[in-house]
């Protein structure tokens, strides 16, 4: 399933659409007329149904919860040239000179 837009006479429509195999090809068959873009937006109604449709995703939670300012746990690593010149600024002892230089 996906969102398609339909314009007729300047008009813009989104569609719920999905796909489906007929005798061997691909149709689209919509599902449902979500009404006209423009009249969605200006009613908050599109918004409304993102945020809806989002609480069933993780990666869309992570994403809104940043939005509203929460913080969110996530793992990191370091790696590439980051890794390797802090590798070396341990063993050549660059944080002792520069400590004792300042």
């Amino acid at each position: 399933m996906f969102i398609r837009t339909q314009t007729n006479a300047n008009r813009t429509y989104l569609l719920l659409v999905e796909n489906q195999r007929v005798q061997g090809r691909i149709q689209q068959r919509v599902l449902a007329r979500l009404g006209r873009l423009d009249e969605l937006r200006a009613s908050g109604e599109l918004d409304r149904l993102l945020a809806s449709l989002g609480r069933f995703s993780e990666q869309l939670a992570v994403l809104g919860a940043h939005a509203e300012g929460d913080a969110v746990t996530v793992g990191a690593r370091i790696v590439g040239p980051g890794l390797i010149f802090e590798r070396l600024w341990q063993q050549l002892g660059i944080d002792r000179v520069l400590t004792e230089r300042l």
